[in-house]
């Protein structure tokens, strides 16, 4: 039997062989019929040793000609998110009659990214700019622009974070839309492939309209109708959008614009439909609730670890086509040692142990999905493997 095995440990890539009567040599080494294995980043650091295996004529030359899978070189590293924090930093955030904020956002922001920063690249974007001046609510001195993110994605980031969150929040004016068309505009421009996301952490509703006052008409908020826009349009660009709410609405129509920007982002909680006509008081509480609501730090840090989990990733990067897409079998194993094989969706042969399919059109891109993904996330002291078989050859 020929084959190609491919394993990966949560928080370190480990690949091997282990096939009986295999010679197998690892990439830069000499060969030699013992198995070896390699350090690196579960980030996509280093890349760890990979070993060629071939069932070949049974010589020690190495692959030959037949091994139409055993010589293929792979190595596997996770697809840690991009993730981009855009903070509302505008004064309402420390005003003291509505308890002050900032002061539980802060503990419970930098608790969530210093825990994650290993698994997510996290990035920081405020806004509004400059503050202390109320005259200048709504003006091109306030809008954040693609500079202004500070610091970029990148992993291990919770220190530069930590760096650039002021002790207050004293913004003027809440840009929502503008913050968030410089959130889009920036992920499209980030030089990798991982996924991105945004989000977005207020405490009420846009003030702004770019550099203008928002205003109602026919009950209307034009600041919240631009902010859905930018938020869609960063949703069609592929990049969905966590809407945070921290602390109470101020009113039932704040619950409903806030749930409405929740909706446009892709990634909303379900939530019931106020019927039509129906007025947005008679639609209230959590049931009619569509984005994450935290009044304390707690329910805050709740509410981004649930975040955190949605989005952390179990993609796992591939660096070349499976031999035969087609004939690829995964495992995972959990702490306690117990495995179980992983069926790719559609097949007809999926468990309650979840299944994967391939994330991109090239096949070089395997996602896991449902308790297989839990087994092997961060801490949670699992194995991944997949096993690339040759055509006709039974892989298990």
């Amino acid at each position: 039997m020929r084959f190609l095995r491919l394993s990966m440990v949560a928080n370190a890539l480990a690949l091997g062989a282990c096939s009986s009567g295999v010679e197998s040599t690892p990439v830069g080494g000499g060969g030699g019929s013992s198995g070896g294995n390699g350090g690196g980043s579960a980030a996509g650091g280093a890349p760890s040793v990979v070993l060629l295996l071939d069932g070949g004529t049974g010589t020690s030359t190495g692959p030959t000609a037949d091994a139409n899978c055993g010589g293929q070189v792979t190595n596997l590293k996770r697809r840690p998110p991009n993730m981009l924090l855009v903070l509302d930093r505008s004064a309402s955030m420390s005003d003291t009659t509505k308890g002050n904020i900032w002061t539980f956002v802060v503990p419970a922001v930098e608790g969530v990214i210093q825990s994650t920063q290993n698994e997510l690249q996290w990035g920081l974007e405020m806004f509004p700019l400059g503050g202390g001046n109320p005259s200048n609510e709504c003006t091109a001195a306030t809008l954040p622009t693609v500079s202004t993110i500070n610091p970029q994605v990148a992993l291990a980031n919770y220190a530069a974070i930590l760096a650039q969150i002021p002790a207050t929040a004293t913004g003027d004016g809440t840009p929502t839309d503008t913050a968030i068309l410089t959130a889009t505009a920036y992920l499209k421009s980030v030089q990798n492939d991982y996924p991105r996301y945004i989000l977005l952490a207020t405490d009420g509703v846009p003030s702004c309209v770019g550099a203008a006052s928002s205003t109602t008409s026919n009950g209307v908020k034009t600041g919240v109708t631009a902010a859905v826009s930018a938020i869609s349009a960063a949703a069609a660009a592929g990049i969905p959008t966590f809407v945070v709410g921290v602390n109470s609405p101020s009113s039932a129509s704040s619950l409903a614009d806030l749930t409405a920007m929740a909706d446009a982002g892709g990634v909303g909680l379900p939530h019931a439909v106020c019927p039509p006509g129906a007025s947005a008081s008679t639609c209230t509480g959590a049931a009619y609730t569509g984005f994450y609501l935290a009044t304390d730090q707690t329910a805050l840090a709740t509410a981004l670890n649930k975040i955190v989990g949605a989005v952390n990733s179990c993609q796992i990067q591939l660096s070349q086509l499976p031999p035969d897409p087609s004939f690829v079998a995964v495992k995972v194993t959990d702490a306690s040692g117990n495995s179980s094989q992983i069926f790719q969706k559609g097949s007809g042969a999926e468990t309650s142990a979840g299944d994967w399919s391939y994330a991109d059109a090239g096949n070089t891109v395997v996602q896991l999905e449902g308790p297989a993904c839990n087994t092997i996330s961060a801490g949670a002291g699992g194995t991944f493997e997949i096993w690339f078989g040759c055509t006709s050859v039974p892989i298990f």
